[in-house]
């Protein structure tokens, strides 16, 4: 059975909790979580100072009070000095990004990226050495990502990679083939099904589905990771009803044959299971799970 740590928040139930070193200590990955549209209409995007480098002591910070009805958070240099901003999105189709002014996680500018999309995600998808942002819009069943135009994150153009997947909600992006590019994970709601789609050219421009699991019940979150150190990615995932954590191994290192390992089981009562990511918090070289 895995090890569970509680980081103790005041915002109520956070949605959405992501990892990044935002400067406090540089090498120490803090914690960000995003207070959103269950059951309060206003939201905090609230950040956890990782005191003690082990994960074990918080300090509790706002960046935003007033982003509305907040759907998921993740973290990312958008506009390429250097630094880790934050970006989120909303059921309201809004994804925005606060810029790390300072460096150190204190200051923050706020920018809208985009009015597309309902769960974001970051990474260099078209390979051009800037950070572009993989979207999924519930609402329409779509899975999309917008290029960051300029490098800067001011000007950014969406690009379309599926238009059928019913409930969309996207991963990380990651290379599940291993064949240098950045291919997109992501999973169908309300069709109890997870996904990854190969990036052909390396683009962004031509994509081809896969199915990693057709029978995960009414799948919440996922997140790619070499989780057990053979050199390829693999991908965990979250039941939001069902209170299953859990990853799948990826068998041939090309996405072409998966096999489910259970994390844990929370007693979920009348809470639901958000969101997954992993992380080092303890520093100590091995990947944690955080909900």
């Amino acid at each position: 059975m895995a090890e569970r740590h509680l980081i103790p928040v005041s915002g109520g139930k956070p949605v959405s909790v992501f990892s990044s070193d935002l400067g406090w200590a540089m090498g120490t990955n803090d914690i960000i979580a995003l207070f959103g549209y269950m059951g309060r209409h206003s939201a905090d995007t609230l950040v956890g100072k990782n005191l003690d480098s082990a994960g074990l002591s918080w300090e509790e910070h706002t960046i935003d009070s007033g982003f509305q009805i907040g759907q998921n958070v993740v973290s990312a240099d958008i506009d390429g000095n250097g630094t880790m901003d934050v970006v989120a999105a909303n059921r309201n189709e809004q994804v925005c990004w606060w810029s790390n002014t300072d460096g150190t996680g204190t200051q923050w500018e706020e920018h809208l990226a985009c009015e597309v999309a309902d769960w974001v995600e970051c990474a260099d998808i078209d390979g051009d050495g800037d950070v572009d942002l993989a979207l999924a819009s519930w609402w329409f069943d779509t899975m999309l990502w917008c290029e960051n135009v300029d490098g800067n994150g001011e000007v950014w153009q969406d690009h379309q990679v599926d238009s059928s997947v019913i409930g969309a909600i996207c991963g990380n992006p990651c290379d599940i083939n291993s064949d240098g590019y950045l291919d997109f994970i992501g999973l169908a709601c309300l069709n109890n099904s997870l996904y990854w789609w190969e990036n052909l050219n390396g683009t962004g421009t031509e994509w081809a589905d896969h199915v990693i699991s057709d029978s995960f019940v009414h799948p919440q979150a996922m997140h790619g990771e070499d989780i057990d150190g053979d050199g390829d990615i693999d991908v965990a995932a979250v039941s939001g009803d069902e209170g299953d954590l859990v990853w799948f191994r990826n068998d041939d290192g090309l996405g072409g044959s998966w096999t489910q390992f259970t994390v844990t089981h929370f007693q979920l009562g009348l809470n639901l299971l958000f969101d997954v990511h992993i992380s080092d918090l303890d520093q100590t070289g091995t990947w944690i799970f955080v909900r």
